[in-house]
């Protein structure tokens, strides 16, 4: 199941295409599936269930009298008493979506039921409408059950399976939805949002809100009912909730769509309008025994969590490796051929119209790839129009001329692009056959590719070697469905990984290093709980330190420790990010990514800390790490983002388009980039589930994942440590008994080996802390390893793992930084309470 809602490999569909207005980025008949994929991430947001046209009121009771004079605290406060005193609770509801595009309005309902027995019987039942909505299809309908011992999760889409994980003896949120399964059947958005679970079974109900900026507006009424309305301000716009004044229960939340119109105006859409109507909502009721009881199905399999299955709009075609469809065409300057005559040659064509904004939009760079095969009689290109005859050949012409391309086109001889569709069952345009010289189909793709001066000259290339593309495909394709069977036969669990407890470390008392002397500089008395720290070093001025403090503020030091800028309120009423992130683009223009482990979106913001993206920007993700990356080495840089999940890794640009995606690595846990190439491209390195480096090239594509023998692969580092301009490779990595090592890595072409090793302090960190950095103690020398251990030490280790020494701060570590000031070189550390400087030398 993909988590991103993006639309950056589009193709058009004819049967509702306006044609002539068809010019933008997306053929226009799209729109409305792409509004629709696109809120359901914020449509879930908040939701318990919904209202339809009748609403149960229970009796007016001490706990929910109207208040004659009320404020937003007591309004709330009577909400908190009322929920968190409830024996039970059930609604049965819709998320209601509206659009107000130039055709009229359009109105979306979506199932969403909540029925919730004290401590721990439960069922959730809704419908899940993203990512059907945007293919077409109908919503999925996913159901979660808990019978008081077993918690049973069953979404559609992945083959009759049923999570099945042990029920806790009482149920809270967030804790609810990071048991197994029950994450991975949730719609993301509503994991851990759920206002009617929040207020049942959170310790602190409603902590997300800003009670502070929250405004009492004038009552409304529902179905004749008398409601207290509460605005919350979000980063997104205003949210609303609307609370029955005779029995403080929630009726209706109005969500921020800010994000969302801004993202649809270019779609022609006015308004958006997302609203979660809580019908029937009820404290108290009797709720029968078997609505809390699963029943079974023979054709179920259980699973200890979601086996994805193959993504089917991977799969090869099944035309691939047969003579390409029979279908006839006339050439530009009158001649008459058939699919037969395409043979002798490796032959590119590229199907297209007039009307196909996304064809136009893509043909330059397949032009920009014939030209580099020009002088090769070995290779044919063909742009082959599909408009209705009654289209004249000078529109044609004159379409080619207007975007400056010049390639060799014809007329397909049909009289409806569907018959195109149905000759080679796509479902639209721009699609792009491959035949190899013997008139056998070899590639078939639909969709716009981004990268096609990158990817469709590897193709071509390789067919001229001879190389068989369409059994490579088909073979990959069963490789696929090989695997997805063996995991779904084991239960969704990897018969080749053992989970192992790591216990909570013990801080170390504090230790002086054996090999350097460490000198206090100063505490930065401005920062008050420091976390991830960022420090710039840029020509012709001196460092600067950015630290996260209090998770959602960033300070800005000087190497004195003074504080030169503060930059407040980034993320309000957010969770509090864990990581920042630089990079320039090919203007020297400077961003920064801020974000946090487990969280749905991360950040980016100008030199000037204006936010300019946020991603995703609707259907949120769970996301693991954010790397800046320039992969093609053509100086413009790209976000990948290693995700939970089977959302897998994902590469955008800085405007927020998706570049590609790659769903086969799932829980992508962190990601580093490698050394340049002879061609100067660069791979992603990700670590993920199976403990395992997956190199993922600057098409998207993998290779070959990098396995060590009886270790784990948690965390990886590149970085150039002895000035030659090669990256050398650090990972940490969790034997077969638990043990964490701090490992070296040699990493080739084709593969990886573990050159040095060395043991770490036993346990998991107490706080959130990332454990590998770099640091140049001394100027004259190369550079070392840094490890920000679990038991509060800094381990260091010499580039090539030779030497290693550590010092015990003494305290659990949420930061771990170097710089060099005046040829002195200063560790920054981190703890909980306090940001320290420490001027390193060597011993003599």
């Amino acid at each position: 199941m993909e988590l991103f809602c993006s639309w950056g490999r589009e193709a058009c569909q004819r049967e509702a295409c306006q044609r002539e207005a068809c010019q933008r980025e997306a053929c226009q008949s799209l729109w409305r599936r792409r509004a629709v994929a696109c809120v359901v991430g914020a449509a879930c947001l908040m939701a318990a269930g919904c209202d339809g046209p009748t609403t149960a009121i229970n009796p007016p009771s001490a706990a929910g009298a109207t208040d004659k004079s009320p404020t937003v605290d007591s309004v709330l406060d009577r909400v908190v008493k009322v929920y968190s005193e409830a024996k039970s609770y059930k609604d049965e509801g819709k998320i209601v979506f509206r659009l107000r595009a130039p055709d009229g309005d359009h109105p979306e309902e979506f199932d969403h039921h909540v029925e919730f027995q004290r401590p721990n019987l439960m069922r959730l039942e809704f419908e899940f409408a993203w990512p059907a909505a945007f293919e077409g299809h109908p919503p999925q309908h996913v159901l979660v059950v808990s019978d008081g011992q077993k918690i049973y999760a069953k979404p559609e889409g992945f083959d009759n399976q049923v999570a099945v994980t042990t029920a806790p003896a009482k149920i809270e949120v967030p804790a609810l939805y990071e048991l197994p399964g029950v994450g991975g059947a949730m719609p993301m958005g509503i994991t851990d949002r759920s206002v009617a679970l929040d207020l049942l079974t959170s310790a602190k109900p409603l902590s997300g809100f800003d009670r502070k900026a929250a405004k009492l507006l004038d009552a409304g009424r529902i179905n004749g009912q008398a409601c207290d309305r509460v605005q919350f301000e979000t980063e997104n716009g205003p949210l609303t909730l609307w609370i029955d004044q005779q029995t403080s229960v929630v009726r209706r939340v109005q969500h921020p769509v800010r994000s969302l119109l801004e993202k649809l105006k270019e779609d022609g859409i006015k308004e958006v309008e997302l609203t979660t109507e809580l019908v029937d909502a009820t404290i108290d009721p009797v709720i029968p025994s078997d609505r809390f009881t699963w029943k079974k199905d023979n054709q179920e399999h259980l699973v200890s969590d979601f086996v994805p299955p193959p993504d089917q709009n991977d799969a090869p075609s099944k035309l691939l490796g047969k003579p390409l469809p029979d279908f006839k065409f006339v050439t530009s300057s009158g001649e008459k051929g058939d699919s037969a005559s395409l043979t002798g040659k490796v032959t590119v064509i590229d199907f297209w119209a007039t009307w196909c904004g996304w064809c136009i939009k893509g043909m330059p760079g397949v032009d920009e790839v014939r030209q580099k095969y020009a002088g090769n009689d070995k290779v044919r290109f063909l742009a082959m129009d599909i408009d209705n005859p009654d289209v004249p050949n000078q529109k044609v012409a004159d379409k080619l001329k207007e975007i400056k391309v010049n390639p060799q086109w014809a007329r397909m001889t049909v009289n409806e692009s569907d018959d195109f569709n149905k000759l080679f069952d796509v479902n639209g345009i721009p699609a792009m056959a491959i035949v190899g010289p013997d008139g056998h189909l070899q590639v078939l793709t639909v969709g716009m590719d981004p990268k096609v001066t990158e990817n469709l000259p590897q193709k071509i290339d390789a067919l001229l070697k001879g190389e068989d593309l369409a059994k490579k495909a088909t073979e990959a394709w069963d490789v696929q469905q090989r695997e997805y069977q063996r995991k779904l036969a084991s239960g969704g669990t990897d018969t080749k990984t053992t989970t192992v407890a790591i216990p909570r470390a013990e801080i170390a008392p504090p230790l002086e290093p054996k090999t350097w002397t460490l000198k206090p500089l100063w505490v930065a008395a401005d920062v008050k709980a420091p976390g991830a720290m960022l420090v710039l070093a840029t020509s012709g001025a001196a460092p600067r330190v950015l630290v996260i403090d209090g998770g959602n503020e960033v300070a800005e030091l000087d190497l004195a420790g003074k504080q030169v800028a503060r930059h407040a309120d980034l993320f309000k009423g957010q969770p509090p990010m864990s990581f920042i992130r630089t990079l320039t683009d090919k203007q020297g223009k400077r961003s920064f990514i801020l974000g946090a482990i487990g969280q749905e979106q991360f950040h980016v913001f100008d030199a000037e800390w204006k936010k300019t993206l946020s991603y995703p920007p609707s259907g949120p993700a769970r996301i693991f790490d954010v790397q800046p990356a320039d992969l093609a080495g053509d100086g413009v840089p790209e976000i990948c983002i290693g995700c939970f999940g089977a959302a897998g890794v994902n590469a955008v640009g800085l405007d927020g388009n998706r570049l590609w995606h790659n769903g086969t690595i799932e829980n992508v846990a962190d990601m580093t980039v490698s050394a340049a190439d002879a061609s100067g491209k660069r791979r992603l390195l990700c670590t993920n589930q199976k403990g395992t480096i997956v190199p993922i090239r600057s098409d998207g594509q993998a290779d070959a994942p990098i396995q060590l023998a009886d270790r784990a692969i948690v965390h990886i580092l590149a970085a150039d440590l002895n000035g030659d301009g090669k990256e050398e490779y650090c990972a940490l990595a969790i034997d077969g008994l638990g043990k964490s090592t701090v490992i070296g890595l040699k990493i080739t072409e084709t593969g990886g080996e573990m050159t040095w090793e060395h043991p770490l302090p036993e346990g998991e960190p107490e706080r959130s802390v990332q454990m590998l950095t770099t640091a140049r103690l001394d100027p004259a020398e190369p550079g070392q390893w840094l490890v920000a251990a679990a038991d509060g030490s800094v381990q260091i280790v010499s580039h090539d793992g030779a030497a290693i020494d550590h010092f015990n701060s003494g305290a659990p570590l949420t930061g771990l930084a170097s710089a060099v000031l005046d040829g002195q070189s200063v560790l920054l550390v981190a703890h909980p309470d306090g940001l320290s400087a420490l001027a390193v030398t060597r011993k003599k």
